[in-house]
């Protein structure tokens, strides 16, 4: 899975956002981690708080968390369902925050602004969280099919943009109907709150109803957690503006 993901990152967010590459590497022991610049997520089974899946954060470096069991348990597997191509699986979460929201958005401190004065968090999957894709990775006996998770692009967060909005549309596939919209089994962080919709063409902060989504499932909508980034809204927030990441 860790694989997948780095390749994922390499070749389809790095180039689509113009970020730097962060490599991910597994570590089975803390004591051998690099002393400096690490990026630590741990893969492990409980999440402290009820539902989550998994976050991102900043402390004195960036980091996360992915969460297990709470995937397994409910219906989820841990790489790729080829008979349910949607099925929820641990590496789609590792795929959210490490190769996608991480690198993207480190700090924890972007955030756009859409034609109605809103500021969306600049969270690249929560849109499209639902939607996923195969990469393969590379292993010594073959390769091996992982899902990772859909991300929105640059143009997504500009809105006068006519597309593409996410990384699959690129291809032809898109749950979105527009910029700043919400896939079904999408959220996004708007003006500092958790934001579900339904309805494609629904636009949090506009006046328009937000209908609760088939998925997330209804265990964690019943948590409604405060979405995959952790972080205090500060002044020190900085505006994205495409184009110039």
């Amino acid at each position: 899975m860790v694989d997948a993901c780095s390749r994922q990152q390499a070749e389809d967010v790095c180039p689509a956002w113009n970020v730097p590459y962060r490599p991910i590497n597994v570590y089975s022991d803390v004591s051998k981690l690099p002393a400096s610049s690490t990026d630590i997520i741990p893969i492990i089974d409980e999440p402290g708080d009820p539902g989550v899946l998994g976050f991102h954060s900043m402390g004195i470096a960036p980091f996360g968390r992915v969460y297990v069991n709470p995937i397994l348990d409910n219906g989820g597997c841990a790489l790729f369902d080829p008979a349910d191509p949607s099925r929820m699986s641990v590496a789609s979460v590792l795929s959210h925050e490490a190769a996608i929201e991480l690198p993207i958005d480190p700090g924890c401190d972007r955030f756009a602004i859409d034609e109605q004065g809103n500021e969306w968090d600049l969270e690249a999957a929560d849109m499209v969280q639902r939607t996923q894709y195969v990469k393969l990775a590379k292993m010594p006996w073959g390769d091996v099919e992982v899902a990772v998770s859909d991300f929105v692009l640059p143009a997504f967060f500009d809105w006068r943009s006519r597309g593409p909005w996410n990384f699959l549309n690129v291809n032809g596939i898109s749950a979105l109907q527009g910029p700043f919209t919400i896939a079904p089994g999408g959220y996004a962080m708007v003006n500092g709150q958790a934001t579900y919709a339904r309805l494609l063409n629904v636009r949090p902060g506009t006046g328009a109803l937000s209908y609760p989504c088939a998925y997330p499932p209804a265990w964690l909508m019943a948590h409604r957690p405060p979405g995959s980034r952790r972080t205090v809204r500060s002044s020190t927030r900085r505006l994205f503006a495409p184009g110039a990441p």
